[in-house]
């Protein structure tokens, strides 16, 4: 197990190392530690990055739109998951960083500070790489003529308004893919009647966590990375009426958490 500082230091010896690819995938990415791992990173390694530059982690300041420019300059692959939450970064399709820390300097500890995150250090299988990997052909890769248009959208948004912010639907239309799996993390884990609750349960939380607040409105559901899974078999099966039973095995055979849960545990999921 890293903690803080001890993540980023053995971080850092893989990244000097690393002979062929480096894949960065994080919820939250600022530029000061894409220029850290910059100069880290051999010239001749091939990088690509995952990240989920939703609006309002662009107004305050969880991620950056410098970071785009500094991956364009270097030619590094930049992804766009609407949806993502996770934090690993692999080297080489073989050593895997896993944790809490998302690709921030208070994530990493870059200036010596930060918040308490915990990660490790593992050798992934072949079929763990290949899952890691996924998440770069299941995002959008970003242009340029596609950034120019977030980065004016961003531009003309009034910051001082503490107010829920979302792409334009020419934006979103564009940058969000067709999802046909998931993990058991990107599923609900609680029926709308006990999120909208008064109680308190780590499931609760979980859903509060994927939605970015306790007060979804109906737009934010819709564009949670399950509902358009369903949408996209709703689509795909060409009928008006499906039943559970056909949801629950379509989401069985499409989540990609190993092992799989049981069909029974997937039930409490749709």
């Amino acid at each position: 197990m890293l903690q803080n500082r001890e993540y980023l230091e053995v971080l850092e010896q893989s990244l000097r190392s690393s002979q062929t690819e480096v894949l960065i995938v994080s919820a939250y990415l600022r530029s000061e530690v894409l220029q850290w791992a910059r100069d880290k990173i051999p010239k001749f390694v091939l990088v690509n990055i995952v990240t989920r530059w939703a609006p309002q982690d662009l107004v305050f300041g969880a991620s950056d739109l410098e970071a785009y420019e500094i991956a364009r300059k270097e030619r590094w692959g930049f992804y766009i998951d609407q949806d993502l939450h996770a934090k690993a970064v692999l080297v080489d399709s073989g050593m895997l960083f896993l944790g809490s820390a998302n690709f921030t300097s208070r994530g990493i500890h870059l200036l010596g500070s930060g918040n308490n995150e915990l990660g490790m250090q593992v050798q992934a299988s072949n079929n763990e790489a290949d899952k890691i990997k996924r998440y770069v052909t299941n995002s959008y890769k970003l242009i340029m003529p596609m950034y120019m248009e977030m980065k004016l959208h961003i531009d003309n948004l009034d910051k001082s308004a503490k107010k829920e912010v979302s792409w334009p639907v020419e934006i979103t239309s564009c940058i969000t893919p067709l999802v046909d799996s998931l993990w058991v993390d990107e599923c609900f884990h609680c029926s709308p009647d006990e999120f909208f609750s008064d109680r308190k349960s780590k499931n609760i939380e979980h859903d509060c966590q994927m939605l970015g607040t306790d007060k979804p409105n109906l737009e934010l559901i819709k564009q949670i990375k399950m509902m358009k899974w369903l949408d996209n078999v709703v689509r795909e099966s060409n009928k008006e009426n499906l039943t559970f039973g056909y949801i629950t095995k379509r989401l069985h055979d499409s989540i990609l958490t190993d092992p799989k849960p049981f069909r029974k545990n997937v039930k409490v999921l749709v």
